[in-house]
């Protein structure tokens, strides 16, 4: 096939690249698909929960209390608050003792961080 000039040879050259470099990626993908290569990772997570104590609180009974009374506003158990101040009988409470009641929160755990190691 004669060429009559410069752009037919870079048209015939083109051509016969773009023919080459396809057959190359056919090649290359078909063999790919043969040995697949692993898109995911798989990832291992832990979950550690850390408590932190947080101290009872205090309170002094005041002339009128009843151990019912104290529970009641607190938010508390009344066997718990027995239990917690060594209180057999509910109805002897005597003004100026002073009760340990349970924090708000008891036990407060410690927030999981969110970031991941590398």
């Amino acid at each position: 096939m004669p060429f009559r000039g410069a752009l037919q040879i870079l048209l015939f050259v083109t051509a016969v690249v773009t023919g080459a470099s396809s057959l190359v990626v056919m090649i290359a993908s078909e063999s790919a698909a043969s040995n697949p290569v692993p898109t995911t990772v798989p990832v291992t997570t832990s979950t550690t929960t850390t408590t932190i104590y947080v101290e009872p609180l205090i309170y002094v009974v005041q002339r009128g209390d009843t151990l019912f009374r104290i529970a009641e506003k607190n938010q508390v158990d009344m066997r718990l608050l027995m239990e917690m101040n060594g209180i057999n009988n509910p109805d002897a409470l005597d003004y100026g003792r002073k009760l340990k009641l349970p924090p708000a929160t008891g036990f407060v755990p410690a927030p999981v961080p969110t970031t991941m190691a590398p």
